[in-house]
């Protein structure tokens, strides 16, 4: 398996790999796969260089040969003075055929890897449906630490979903 940032090349394939994620899994993304739909394949372009600040806010994927592009994880840090100490997780997705491999678990170490290397960062956050049990187990087992709970983050039809707000301390400082 290959993990790395994610570049203009690969956009299609992230796009492709964000689609399943959103139709198969509607309850673990903010997002709706309708809305990613429309999306025209230049916006994907733009998320993958991340915007005006690219080594701030980046994707990461992971690669298995035969398979191709199995699993993601997004990057964002905050810009402002006051907050530029906090970064969030975004867009964790592995496909079927590779879970239970450790493909989540080892982007989220890539990228952690990466944030505590970063000057200042202190906090890594993320949200996760209170009823996903796989993923909230992984963010526990490597760290993070709930902190909060947005009831109703989501609402999918008639179905609400409660999310468990997340953080992992990077420099063992907590708040």
């Amino acid at each position: 398996m290959l993990i790395r940032k994610l570049t203009e090349a690969d956009a299609q394939a992230f796009k492709n790999i964000r689609l399943r994620g959103l139709q198969d899994h509607p309850a673990a993304f903010g997002s709706s796969y309708e809305d990613e739909l429309k999306r025209p394949l230049s916006r994907t372009i733009e998320r993958i260089q991340g915007g005006s600040d690219p080594a701030n806010n980046f994707l990461l994927g992971a690669f298995e040969d035969g398979l191709g592009l199995v699993g993601t994880v997004g990057f964002s840090r905050e810009q402002g003075l006051k907050s530029q100490h906090r970064a969030y997780i975004t867009s964790v997705y592995t496909i079927p055929e590779v879970r239970g491999r450790g493909v989540a678990k080892a982007l989220m170490n890539e990228l952690i890897g990466l944030a505590r290397r970063m000057p200042d960062l202190e906090q890594l956050l993320l949200g996760v449906g209170a009823a996903n049990t796989v993923a909230r187990n992984l963010y526990l087992g490597l760290g993070f630490e709930i902190y909060g709970l947005e009831r109703r983050a989501l609402k999918i039809g008639d179905q609400y979903i409660d999310e468990e707000l997340m953080v992992l301390w990077l420099n063992k400082v907590a708040g």
